[in-house]
């Protein structure tokens, strides 16, 4: 696959990911309409000058997107991948597990995995340390979404509503569980990838894919409480993954 050079050429691939998870009726088109979100915001955020570097920016976020992309054709082509991305993508095959799954298994993926070894190839060695106020920027347009998503859920299927009542914010533990580890960690890989060699980064990403690849079992197999509660919610969701999709693409 040819990947995209620009923020609009990702929008694009983007675009194609989700017209054809409504075609296959897959959840694979739930993460990737809130990433669709997520960039659409970043590349309005660079329009806005919110940013310091806007070249330096949309470099990130095109490195970022193609990681996404990547490990989506990889996986379509039935070719070797990343474990965190596997898990993600495998688990759109299955009918049990709840929308705030299939997206918290995505951000897994992506911001605990990829982001910090995008941002250590956007800036290398000490230029990695002028990224920093822009890398938390961006961690900003990721929360604050995923906060909206989750919101949005709330109001369309009612028996969500009462998911914090009964397990004392369960659905929030899972969030801040990959959102809260994701802010601090993604850097830390970050600033320790930027100064390495090749040679030590393979096995350094090694060894983290295969951390969050147990992360995301976790998020796909949660604790019992979770778990009960989670199919409670899972039977009274829509299940119309093309209906969802629309929802999440709003």
């Amino acid at each position: 696959m040819t990947l995209p050079a620009t923020i609009d050429e990702v929008l694009n691939s983007l675009d194609q990911i989700i017209l054809q998870a409504k075609h296959d009726r897959s959840p694979v088109g739930y993460f990737a309409s809130l990433y669709r979100r997520m960039t659409a915001a970043v590349l309005e955020g660079i329009r806005a000058n919110k940013f310091q570097n806007a070249d330096r920016m949309a470099r990130l976020d095109v490195l970022f997107a193609g990681r996404y992309l990547t490990a989506y054709d990889q996986f379509r082509q039935q070719q070797p991948m990343t474990q965190a991305w596997r898990v993600s993508f495998e688990a759109c095959r299955r009918n049990e597990i709840t929308v705030i799954q299939h997206l918290l298994l995505g951000i897994n993926a992506h911001i605990n995995l990829d982001l910090g070894i995008a941002a250590a190839l956007t800036s290398p060695g000490e230029a990695i340390h002028d990224l920093e106020k822009d890398f938390n920027m961006i961690n900003g347009v990721i929360a604050s979404l995923t906060r909206t998503v989750q919101d949005e859920l709330t109001q369309i299927w009612f028996p969500m509503r009462l998911l914090d009542r009964i397990t004392g914010n369960a659905d929030d533990d899972l969030i801040n569980f990959s959102i809260g580890v994701a802010r601090a960690e993604a850097w830390r890989v970050a600033t320790d990838l930027a100064f390495m060699t090749e040679a030590r980064q393979k096995p350094y990403i090694l060894s983290l894919d295969n951390r969050i690849a147990m992360l995301a079992r976790k998020i796909e197999n949660p604790s019992f409480l979770q778990g009960a509660t989670l199919k409670l919610i899972r039977l009274a969701e829509l299940n119309n993954p093309v209906r969802i999709i629309d929802i999440l693409a709003t």
